[in-house]
């Protein structure tokens, strides 16, 4: 019938699903090896903890998504988000006048605090569009979903307790109301994380709308 929406595809489902939990951990590996590459210029964050965390999401992609390094090419959507993230740290940096670091290291500082708060812009993009799309993927592997979940989840929690409370501890007596910041991030993340985990591994309270953030089931060997 003219202007009714055909069956949903695999494939279909597999492109909805490269905006969901996966680009995310994809998201936070680019800024973590970038942090990485550019630590003997100039240190972002906490440097071990930034090898641990490249390390840890690596894991989460491998044994959570069965990710490839040979797949990161046709990451379109990643790699316009990067350059999306370091373009607009470079022309932060070119108006910054008051900027007392020099160009490069600017745009390598900016660029990783860009991308890192990029990185869960494809969850929020996938929740929005299969929600106009209005689609159903309650038929989604319980086992799958909850290796993905667990993997997600695992790294995440673990990242933000260095990311988060090693920082505020830093700048408790320096910077109050970033520490503040730090603590009440890791907190929702947490009070998310455990909800959502609840109602994946209880099939009986997951909801169509958490499905449609978390996405179909995904392979890529």
């Amino acid at each position: 019938m003219p202007g009714s929406r055909g069956p949903v595809t695999a494939s279909a489902m597999r492109r909805d699903a490269t905006l969901g939990p996966r680009l995310v951990l994809l998201m936070h590996g680019c800024f973590l090896g970038l942090r990485i590459c550019t630590w003997p210029l100039l240190e972002v964050g906490i440097g071990v903890c930034n090898l641990i965390g490249f390390v840890a999401v690596c894991a989460a992609l491998f044994f959570g998504f069965g990710f490839r390094a040979s797949s990161l090419l046709q990451q379109m959507d990643l790699l316009g988000l990067v350059a999306l993230g370091i373009g607009g740290a470079f022309l932060t940096e070119v108006v910054d006048f008051h900027n007392h670091q020099t160009l490069l290291e600017g745009t390598i500082f900016t660029s990783a605090n860009y991308i890192e708060i990029l990185a869960f812009v494809p969850a929020v993009w996938m929740v929005h569009q299969t929600a106009k799309k209005g689609e159903d993927w309650s038929s989604i592997s319980g086992a799958t979903r909850e290796r993905q979940a667990t993997a997600f989840f695992s790294f995440l929690v673990c990242f933000y307790i260095l990311e988060d409370l090693v920082s505020a501890y830093r700048l408790m007596g320096v910077e109050t109301m970033g520490a503040a910041g730090h603590i009440v991030h890791f907190l929702l993340l947490s009070d998310f994380a455990c909800f959502l985990l609840a109602h994946i591994y209880n099939p009986d309270k997951l909801s169509g709308g958490l499905l449609r953030w978390w996405g179909p089931e995904q392979n890529f060997v």
